[in-house]
């Protein structure tokens, strides 16, 4: 499922990521996935996959979340990556509850890949350590149930827009 962002739609994306890193800067954060020369590019695409995904949804995106909150709702997790053939990339630290969205491309049109249950993704099938970093699982995309399905497993309500 391919979206694209509007012009001030793209403005809104980029401002929330600036703030975004701007914010992890003054905290003086550190990637706690281990990933390194993480920047603006991560916080602006991050921001924007997640806005794509509240759009496509027609609800609330929360522009304010910190880090290990919903990026959506209650229970949505948006995870993003440039290429359109890598993994969602599910953590054990991540709650179990939770849906997962992976979106893959750049702005202004990225892709809605698909989405699993936190708990689903946890197959040790898919668990992986790339580059010496802690171990999580790469869920495939076409392990991905389609974005369509996603309102019909939600249990919680979600705020229109």
């Amino acid at each position: 499922m391919q979206i694209t962002l509007g012009l001030r739609e793209r403005i809104m994306a980029a401002n929330v990521g600036q703030m975004r890193r701007l914010t992890a800067m003054r905290r003086e954060s550190v990637d706690s996935h281990g990933a390194k020369d993480l920047g603006w590019d991560e916080d602006i695409e991050g921001a924007a996959a997640e806005l794509i995904v509240a759009k496509y949804l027609n609800v609330f995106w929360n522009l304010e979340t910190d880090v290990g909150d919903p990026d959506i709702g209650t229970n949505i997790q948006v995870r993003w990556t440039r290429r359109h053939d890598n993994s969602l990339i599910v953590r054990p630290s991540d709650p179990a509850d939770h849906f997962y969205v992976l979106v893959t491309g750049q702005m202004p049109t990225m892709t809605i890949q698909g989405f699993i249950l936190g708990l689903e993704a946890q197959d040790p099938a898919w668990v992986r350590s790339p580059n010496g970093r802690a171990a999580a699982w790469f869920v495939p995309s076409e392990y991905l149930a389609s974005i369509d399905e996603l309102p019909l497993f939600l249990t919680r309500t979600l705020q229109p827009c």
